[in-house]
């Protein structure tokens, strides 16, 4: 179980102590007895070694003799064998600096596990010359390998190590040096690059300037160069070597035309080569006559042209180029119903294009589908960048609109229900689905329908046609008192008029101030029977009192009265005058009547006549200005006294000439009566004195 534990360690390379560096005074402690894991032979430059078929008790060994001579450059062959019932790796490092020290870096072989091994080795040039150096061989346990970077530690108690010394010399000779170069037919301008190998150091002569061994340089004139090489411990060792570099100054005259040296990033642009047969171009090692390039930053293309003979030419050509614009285009909203507007907007650049679209940085767009909107942004150089933005489109609802009716009569109602949504809103109604209505004209009505999943509205005009019958009633109108007035409609099919059952064109005479109703029916297109009610307001204005009296009211031939008329606004009587008092001289005697027609502020008139007593005067005077009766007040408002000093009969007459009352004074009475509730108007108190009749006029007002 132990020998297997240690097996497992070493192959997963799990090994405590290892170290890059050690002491080759080192001295490992191995256990090469078990299973025979140990070295069994060693050759090297077909010398082997003397005595190491055995194992030394610690797994241990120096062997001092034979020490074999190695000379520096030259490569030798060694041989090993391992292991008796296992096989076992193997390793060999060599301190060819002779620093007292183990390297990781000198190991000279490395071998997986095996019976028998070999190889080769080769003796640095910078190896310590004319002294012993330390070699050491280490066998591994069976069926592992050996670390090559643990020279010094033990292998877990199972192998062997032995060490040998070696003698490094100088040689006799260097082997003959290599030399190679690119070409040993250049053109100016051109370099090439000397390389020598075989020697550990080398020293170029020839030419016109200093050579450095594998280093490219640019010769001018045509030139021999010659190497020298060799070992820095053994200067006494050298070689040379010669090589011939010749160079023509003849160039070819390449020629390289861009279709532009201003390019846009990214874009293709065209460079055209000539004057050779054979091209080469640089960056991109393009070798086509013409090449299409898409620079990003500013470069310089190198041209190189050959023709097959002489030097080739060069050519450069430098395409200076701009940036392209990153355009970014957004759209808001990124979604949207059918019919809305979106707006899309661009940034990045001084100009834009959209497709579809328009010009400009923003525009607005109302898609139907779903759409890509591309837009090409340019620059201040002409460079275009692109971007795009996707609008999605949800489809907008499906609004219908049922109504009741769609032709009503004026004072009609429609009921409209809207459906195909979830929510609706009504111009200048309600948010509900339902909306009744009652317009007096032909109305449009629009509704807004939202399907609240998707936030898409549509909307929805449905119109009501509205019939007003065109019945025509005449205007409102005034007549006088017992005056009669014909009422007329038209525009309809019936009239009825109210009150009285009023038959259409009949006269009607109103007592006072009356409104007349007029009921009709119309037919229309769409409507069965259209009822339409109209008014129309009969005024009834009062006819004027008219009075009128004359003054005096008995005259004598060729003698004057006054007549006035009151009562009214105007006057006309049937002498033609229209003034409200007249002056009348009768020729004739007898009962004179004048009449007067007056006019109040309605147009509104009456009549009355005024009768005049027209005597020849043989005997009858008025006694305007004598007072043989006392009459008091008078004028009165129907209440006065007559006085007289003795017994006398009267007879008291109105302006007509008619008899109102017989009045007796006499001591009875004390010769006083009292008159009372008279009438106004005037009045003659017509008596018999000693020289005639005489008379006595009395006013009440």
């Amino acid at each position: 179980m132990k020998k297997l534990l240690l097996t497992l360690i070493t192959l997963f390379g799990i090994v405590e102590g290892a170290s890059a560096q050690c002491a080759i005074t080192s001295t490992p402690f191995q256990n090469c007895s078990y299973y025979g894991d140990r070295i069994t032979a060693f050759s090297l430059n077909s010398i082997p070694s003397v005595g190491n078929a055995g194992c030394a008790p610690s797994g241990y060994s120096l062997y001092a003799t034979p020490i074999r001579t190695l000379q520096m450059g030259n490569t030798y062959s060694w041989t090993a064998s391992t292991g008796v019932s296992y096989a076992n790796g193997l390793g060999i490092w060599i301190d060819w600096n002779n620093n007292g020290q183990w390297a990781a870096n000198e190991i000279v072989a490395f071998r997986n596990y095996a019976f028998n091994h070999s190889g080769t080795l080769t003796v640095p040039y910078n190896a310590a010359v004319g002294v012993n150096i330390r070699m050491r061989v280490m066998c591994s346990e069976y069926y592992t390998f050996v670390a090559s970077t643990n020279p010094c530690s033990s292998l877990n108690g199972y192998g062997e190590t032995e060490d040998y010394n070696l003698y490094i010399a100088c040689p006799g000779a260097l082997p003959t040096l290599t030399v190679a170069n690119t070409s040993t037919y250049i053109c100016l301008g051109q370099s090439a690059t000397l390389t020598a190998s075989g020697a550990q150091n080398y020293t170029w002569t020839g030419g016109a300037g200093t050579v450095t061994n594998g280093i490219a340089f640019s010769p001018t004139v045509s030139a021999t160069y010659t190497v020298t090489g060799g070992i820095s411990a053994c200067p006494a060792v050298t070689n040379t070597a010669v090589r011939t570099i010749s160079v023509t100054a003849v160039p070819l005259a390449v020629t390289a035309s861009p279709s532009s040296t201003q390019v846009c990033a990214g874009v293709s642009t065209t460079i055209t080569a000539g004057g050779a047969s054979n091209y080469t171009w640089t960056p991109n090692n393009l070798t086509t006559s013409v090449i299409v390039v898409s620079p990003t930053t500013s470069i310089t293309y190198s041209l190189v042209g050959y023709n097959g003979t002489g030097c080739p030419g060069a050519a450069t050509v430098a395409l200076a180029v701009s940036p392209m614009p990153t355009i970014v285009a957004t759209a808001s909203p990124s979604s949207a119903c059918v019919g809305s507007t979106v707006a899309l907007n661009a940034t990045g650049a001084l100009s834009y294009t959209w497709s579809p679209g328009g010009v400009g940085q923003s525009i607005v767009v109302s898609p139907t589908v779903a759409t890509l909107y591309s837009v090409s942004g340019l620059n201040s150089a002409g460079c275009a960048g692109q971007s795009s933005a996707i609008v999605l489109v949800t489809g907008s609802p499906t609004i219908n609109v049922t109504a009741s009716s769609t032709n009503i009569c004026v004072g009609g109602s429609v009921t409209l229900n809207a459906s195909g949504g979830n929510i609706y809103s009504w111009t200048g109604g309600p948010n509900t689905s339902s909306y009744v209505v009652s317009p007096t004209t032909s109305t449009s009505y629009t509704v807004t329908g939202t399907n609240t999943t998707t936030g898409c509205s549509t909307k929805k005009v449905t119109n009501v046609n509205v019939f007003v019958p065109a019945v025509a009633v005449q205007s409102s109108t005034a007549i006088c008192s017992g005056a009669a007035i014909t009422l007329t409609a038209s525009g309809a099919n019936g009239y009825t008029w109210t009150p009285g059952g009023i038959i259409q064109n009949n006269p009607v005479s109103p007592l006072a101030t009356t409104v007349y109703t007029l009921t009709t029916n119309s037919q229309t297109t769409g409507v069965t029977t259209c009822v339409t009610t109209r008014t129309l307001q009969v005024t009834v204005n009062p006819n004027p009192t008219v009075t009128a009296s004359a003054s005096p009211s008995i005259i004598c031939k060729f003698a004057s009265s006054n007549i006035t008329a009151n009562g009214a606004s105007s006057y006309v009587w049937n002498t033609t005058a229209t003034t409200a008092v007249i002056s009348v001289t009768p020729g004739v005697s007898g009962t004179q009547v004048y009449s007067v027609t007056g006019t109040n502020s309605f147009g509104c008139q009456a009549g009355v006549q005024v009768l005049l007593g027209v005597n020849s005067c043989s005997g009858l005077q008025e006694l305007s200005n004598q007072n043989p009766i006392s009459i008091y007040p008078n004028p009165n408002k129907g209440d006065f006294t007559i006085k007289y000093a003795h017994d006398l009969e009267l007879k008291l007459v109105n302006e007509l000439g008619q008899l109102v009352q017989e009045v007796s004074l006499n001591g009875g009475n004390n010769h006083t009566v009292s008159i009372s509730q008279l009438p106004a108007g005037i009045y003659f108190l017509v008596y018999q004195t000693d020289s005639g009749q005489a008379m006595q006029k009395i006013m009440v007002k």
